[in-house]
């Protein structure tokens, strides 16, 4: 595959990260989605398209161009104008001051760059992070009802033990 084609690819992997924001963002307008299954709707769709990395770019290069892109991007979703009302509201709707948005891509390509080209240890961390987080996140927030400690608040021990099942899954 050419390098002009992979570029190109990166760069619309950008624009599908960002329709699938708006896409997320007018569904929670219409069927009245809070802030938080947003985030959560954006991050899963967002981890199952980096799943694809090994075998969408031929070279390495491209997904670490597209790791710099998503980043400069999200920076920019960050700022007032697009981080209340715009696009950028389904991530940063949330009241706490999150920063899984950078997170997310910094360990996409930090995983892309540990695995070193082996599929299966690129594949395992991010589909645990990209499905078990958000799961234990979805299941702790609607049916959590015992709590634990941890140094930034509170977990539920339904999230963790949903999150322990869908790793173990993986």
């Amino acid at each position: 595959m050419s390098a002009p084609v992979q570029i190109a690819i990166a760069f619309a992997s950008v624009a599908v990260l960002l329709g699938l924001m708006a896409v997320v963002k007018k569904l929670a307008s219409e069927k009245d989605i809070s802030p938080e299954v947003q985030r959560k709707l954006v991050h899963i769709g967002t981890g199952l398209y980096a799943l694809t990395l090994p075998w969408l770019f031929a070279d390495q290069w491209p997904v670490y161009m597209l790791i710099g892109l998503t980043l400069l991007v999200m920076g920019v979703l960050r700022l007032p104008a697009f981080a209340k009302g715009g696009i950028g509201e389904t991530l940063h709707g949330v009241e706490r001051q999150s920063y899984g948005d950078l997170l997310l891509a910094l360990a996409v390509g930090t995983v892309f760059l540990l695995a070193d080209g082996r599929a299966i240890l690129y594949v395992l961390p991010i589909a645990t992070l990209t499905l078990a987080d958000a799961a234990a996140a979805l299941t702790g927030s609607r049916y959590g009802r015992k709590f634990f400690q941890i140094e930034e608040g509170q977990k539920s021990l339904e999230g963790s033990v949903t999150f322990f099942a869908i790793t173990f899954m993986i």
